[in-house]
């Protein structure tokens, strides 16, 4: 070898440049390797959680098979056929006694540059747990039963929703009792059960019967007569109206007259009739009056609560806070019903669902404030607000419905301003719709959540 050559700088430089170019390409195509298979990664991460958190609300219904197949199939669903394809395996862990689930998917990255040095593909692994939500549940369902819900096929709509609701939360009770819930039908009374007659925080008069005679002018004769119709809680009806009426001489008539209680009560005075205290002061029992189905306390028999679901009954007119008052009581720890846990356990999430299909009619009576015969949906609507944030202070979260199309604005802002944050109203305009409320509120109470 000449000195010349060895001595020449430029064929040194070319000789060293053709040495380097190998482990730079590869350095930079490395790199461009690497952001491709870190992307491809995060994009499976997130449909991994995004599967994971579709198959949640099923965890404790379906066989693990059932519940992988699920996630396979969102998986296919949502990822481009390319990344799907470059799975090789999707597997679902059952963790701590089915409080928590782990799915788990292999895939692997298809190199470009990278093949230099013989690394045909980057395997990766993703995963994602959810805990389902901790802590126990009382939940209370306010269910309207008024006059109203006899229209539209509004009651088999709601008897269809609430059955649901009650099999979506009871799965949460499989491996261990977790779930109360509660059911308070309401018009203008509500039924809270024959058999608490003689309890220490109601009173009812005795039942009696007796014969009464009175004069009475008996009608003779009428004419100038139409058919009007007129409303009740909605629902329209006809009645005759005479322009004249001939009445005869007075007679005296006799008759057995009855007073039977048959389970409603009416309103405490103000203010207990809002608040959840001082049972010294009893309930007022409320005699012939028959007001629905009774409310069922709390439990976790699901046959018991579509029992009562089942029996809902339209009747008489509309007064929110009837149901709310018992709403409160039945999540109540104390007197009347004892069901409930301490407002002050943290363990136990309460929740209070009003559903109504319309604004209040009914009010109490100016005469008799024990008694909801007066007509100021004015001051109706005031003690429902009050009611509202008295059990919203217990730190009982409430969801409101309004159901159907026809409520008038104003009360659809009360029953949004009634619930927790004004955040939780939902409107449901059919029977679709009301479902669709109940099955959110569902899967919101028992949130889950994702660990990692």
């Amino acid at each position: 070898m000449s000195h010349k050559f060895l001595s020449n700088i430029e064929g040194n430089i070319a000789v060293t440049s053709a040495l380097l170019i190998v482990p730079i390409m590869l350095s930079i195509g490395s790199a461009v390797d690497y952001t491709g298979y870190s992307r491809k990664q995060s994009q499976l991460k997130n449909a991994v959680d995004a599967a994971i958190l579709s198959i949640g609300n099923d965890a404790l219904q379906k066989t693990n098979g059932e519940l992988t197949v699920d996630a396979k199939e969102f998986l296919k669903a949502n990822l481009a056929p390319e990344d799907y394809n470059a799975i090789s395996s999707v597997a679902l862990q059952v963790l701590d006694d089915r409080t928590r689930f782990r799915l788990v998917a292999d895939s692997s990255y298809d190199t470009a540059f990278m093949r230099i040095a013989g690394y045909n593909q980057l395997d990766y692994q993703v995963a994602s747990t959810i805990n389902l939500s901790g802590g126990d549940f009382e939940v209370v369902m306010v269910l309207d039963s008024t006059n109203s819900m006899s229209l539209d096929g509004k009651m088999g709509a709601l008897k269809s929703a609430a059955n649901d609701f009650v099999d979506d939360l009871s799965v949460f009770n499989a491996n261990q009792p977790r779930v109360k819930m509660g059911v308070v039908p309401f018009s203008d009374y509500v039924n809270v059960g024959t058999s608490q007659r003689g309890a220490s925080w109601l009173n009812v008069p005795a039942d009696t019967s007796e014969n009464i005679c009175q004069m009475v002018t008996p009608v003779i004769s009428r004419s100038g007569c139409t058919t009007q119709t007129y409303y009740n809680d909605g629902v329209p009806y006809t009645a005759e109206t005479c322009t004249n009426v001939e009445y005869g001489p007075a007679e005296e008539q006799c008759g057995t007259v009855k007073s039977t209680w048959h389970g409603c009560v009416g309103s405490r005075p103000n203010p207990l009739n809002i608040e959840d205290r001082s049972y010294g002061t009893r309930v007022p029992g409320i005699q012939n009056i028959s007001c629905g189905t009774q409310l069922t306390s709390l439990t976790t028999s699901a046959s018991q609560l579509k029992s009562a679901i089942n029996s809902l009954t339209p009747n008489r007119n509309t007064y929110i806070p009837a149901g709310l008052t018992w709403g409160l009581r039945v999540l109540s720890p104390q007197t009347p019903f004892t069901g409930g846990a301490s407002h002050s356990n943290t363990d136990v999430s309460k929740v209070l669902i009003l559903m109504s299909d319309g604004e209040n009619v009914a009010s109490i009576s100016s005469s008799e404030p024990s008694k909801h015969d007066g007509s100021d949906a004015n001051a109706a609507n005031q003690v429902t607000l009050d009611l509202c944030d008295e059990i919203k202070d217990l730190e009982i979260t409430v969801y409101t419905i309004g159901f159907g199309s026809a409520i008038p604005t104003a009360t659809q802002q009360m029953l949004e301003q009634c619930s927790t944050d004004g955040t939780n109203y939902y409107a449901a305009a059919d029977a679709q719709q009301l479902s669709g409320a109940f099955d959110a509120i569902a899967k919101e109470i028992t949130a889950l959540y994702l660990s990692e």
